[in-house]
Order: structure tokens, then sequence, then C-alpha cells
């Protein structure tokens, strides 16, 4: 949700989603973040097709729109960080990310944790929080 909030100014005015002033971002810190919902769907059952109300097939634009990898570039600094133990969202979806952001000319960092599963990421206690924290801290400094 981090990355398509900072992808949202980037949405069409006629668009649902669409606000005439988004809140405005320094920069995003992603946690195993879903960057594309039509590479997502297939290994979530059908969780985003009922979020989206059907397959990318009906409703392409939809999953436009929904997925900040389809709005790039940001225009904001994003760091993302995954675990390499995710078994949620792979951890080809930040790879694949950063690709295409840097591709677009985004400033993105990515850090992958070693022995790190989905859930460790918003764990104050577990040992991922200090990277959470390093790059919170790293993106207000700048």
């Amino acid at each position: 949700m981090a990355l398509w909030l900072a992808s949202r100014r980037r949405l069409p005015k006629d668009s649902p989603l669409y606000a005439p002033t988004p809140l405005p971002m320094r920069g995003v810190v992603s946690l195993a973040g879903i960057a594309d919902m039509k590479k997502f769907r297939p290994g979530c059952g059908d969780a985003v097709t009922k979020l989206l109300g059907g397959p990318p097939e009906e409703f392409p634009e939809r999953y436009r729109q929904t997925s900040a990898v389809e709005l790039l570039p940001l225009g904001v600094r994003q760091w993302l960080i995954h675990g390499a133990y995710d078994r949620i969202v792979p951890l080809k979806q930040s790879m694949r990310y950063k690709a295409a952001a840097d591709a677009k000319g985004n400033d993105v960092r990515l850090t992958v944790l070693d022995d790190t599963g989905h859930f460790d990421l918003i764990a104050p206690r577990s040992n991922a929080w200090t990277a959470v924290i390093e790059a919170v801290r790293t993106l207000l400094k700048k």
C-alpha cells in the first residue's frame, strides 16, 4: 500500500481513486509490498480478483491503477525491504519493481533480509525491525 499511496498523484483525473491533493510524500518504505497486482494475482488465490472485482482481462484499468509499477515514475525516494523467505509476496515482486523503477529514473533502494519471512518486517521485536527503522530514519534525513 505504501508504494501505491506514493503513486496516487499519477492516477488519471477520471479515476474513482483520484484525489486532487494526495498526501505529499518525501519518501516511502515498502515492506514486502505488492507493486504489481497482475503479477501477484496468480499466487494469491482469488483475493486480488475479489478485491478488484474480476480478472485483469476483464478490468485492466483497475489493475493498472492499483499497481505502483504501472504508475512509475513516483518522483519520491523509495526503500524496499523484503524477506528472503517471504512465502506470501515473492521477493521477485520487489526485484522486478526496483528494476522498472530504476529504468524510469527513480531513487530506489532494495534491502533483502536473510532468514526473514513476510510478517517479520512488521514485528518491532524481530531482527528485521532494525532495517525498517534505518530506512525510515534515512529517508527522513534527506
